[in-house]
């Protein structure tokens, strides 16, 4: 069978300064105050960075749509990816807290695991 194949070029953008850190800061072992790039933020100290930059998620989506040329961001909960790409196995998305290399930019996500995820709402631009 041929894959059929919806992919848009968007830049991917993490909703933590240093996306090699996600991994530490998902398991635990960090905290966003140790990011050492907190100050590109526009943060006003390390306290503030480490309270917003977990929130973050759909600025980070939002950013990623303001650079793209179409884009179509599903959300589950209080967490928004952005889907930019589909075929008929699922979908790939840039999912602002992923593990880089892992989960993050251009993850592919089945449509069986989506629908264990999604929550039926999203934001369709184009």
């Amino acid at each position: 069978m041929t894959r059929s194949v919806l992919t848009h070029n968007v830049p991917y953008y993490a909703q933590y300064e240093s996306a090699e850190l996600i991994p530490a800061l998902i398991a635990g072992t960090s905290s966003a105050a140790d990011d050492p790039r907190w100050r590109d933020s526009g943060a006003e100290s390390r306290e503030e960075y480490a309270f917003w930059a977990p929130r973050t998620c759909g600025v980070a989506c939002l950013r990623m749509i303001r650079h793209a040329e179409t884009e179509a961001p599903p959300s589950r909960g209080g967490h928004l990816v952005l889907a930019v790409g589909a075929d008929e196995e699922g979908l790939l998305i840039h999912n602002p807290s992923g593990l880089p290399g892992v989960s993050a930019q251009s993850a592919e996500v089945s449509w069986a695991r989506l629908a264990a995820f999604y929550a039926g709402r999203g934001v369709l631009l184009g």
